[in-house]
């Protein structure tokens, strides 16, 4: 019996540590904090947090799984050059 214990495949701390498997240049290219908040963001959004999702198009808005960069903090300029290192995947 699960007695609320979270799904360990759906931790953010999983999602990354399972992306920096499949992806081994992603550590050089992101800093764990980066990716946590665009798990944090997509989650916010009402999108299950999935990272891959940007590889094939890092400009996701919320409807398609991502978020809108201009509704966070750190705005737009900010997740253009974090997202960007997505496409070097």
């Amino acid at each position: 019996m699960n007695r609320g214990r979270h799904n360990s495949k759906t931790t953010p701390g999983t999602i990354i540590t399972n992306f920096y498997r499949k992806y081994p240049r992603a550590k050089l290219l992101f800093i764990e904090q980066d990716l946590l908040k665009i798990l944090y963001y997509q989650k916010k959004c009402g999108n299950n947090p999935d990272l891959e999702i940007f590889i094939s198009d890092y400009y996701r808005g919320y409807t398609s799984g991502g978020f809108n960069w201009d509704d966070t903090k750190e705005k737009y300029p900010y997740w253009l050059k974090v997202m960007e290192n997505f496409n070097i995947l």
